[in-house]
């Protein structure tokens, strides 16, 4: 949504709690406690937001808040103050999901606040970023070492950040899911709805009507 996910301007207090130069959000998931312990300890700033880290382990060092959860607004702010967002996809087994296809919201979250992220490759996910929108790696043993490099090329994630932006706004909003949806149900046909709707009747119009009735 992007009069939600967008870059802010925090104020120093703002970018005192919730900056960091490495973030995670999201819930401890098994996978996730096993790898995100390998960016602790490396002399840079590393938060962990996000609930379910009960029993934490030597994460526990960085979990903001005690493991509450977060809400949306909160969320942005995490954001748009990290330098490198990490974002690894749930998964019940160790490592990443080696037969892992959909690309979760974080993915296009972190996209619309023009948020750097490092995310572990899934099926799906070139049909809807490419390589200089995002980092994508293939293993958690990529992880640090992609973490280290981008932490010392900060033009360089902004430009793929501002990439990243550009396209979810261009393709993969709300609004650009909705009108697929009314597509694929045969409403972007003005004769297909008949007596239901009144005045236009395609897609793009009803698409604007619910985005306006949002807000």
């Amino acid at each position: 949504e992007p009069a939600i996910h967008q870059p802010l301007t925090l104020t120093p207090q703002e970018q005192q709690e919730f900056g960091a130069d490495v973030s995670f959000l999201g819930a401890g998931y098994w996978n996730r406690r096993h790898i995100l312990p390998s960016l602790v300890g490396h002399g840079w700033t590393f938060k962990l937001w996000g609930n379910e880290w009960d029993n934490p382990g030597m994460l526990e060092t960085v979990l903001q808040r005690e493991g509450a959860r977060i809400d949306t607004p909160t969320s942005v702010k995490i954001f748009n103050a990290t330098s490198v967002n990490i974002n690894v996809h749930s998964y019940t087994g160790d490592g990443f999901d080696p037969e892992g296809d959909g690309v979760n919201p974080r993915t296009f979250e972190l996209a619309g606040c023009g948020a750097f992220q490092v995310v572990d490759a899934r099926t799906l996910l070139p049909a809807l970023f490419d390589e200089t929108m995002m980092a994508v790696i293939d293993g958690p043993d990529k992880l640090l070492s992609t973490v280290q490099t981008y932490l010392h090329e900060p033009a360089r994630r902004m430009s793929m950040a501002a990439s990243s932006r550009k396209r979810v706004l261009e393709a993969h909003t709300y609004a650009h899911r909705m009108k697929t949806l009314l597509g694929a149900v045969g409403m972007a046909s003005p004769d297909r709805l008949g007596a239901i709707l009144q005045g236009e009747r395609h897609a793009g119009s009803l698409v604007a009507r619910s985005m306006k009735s949002r807000n």
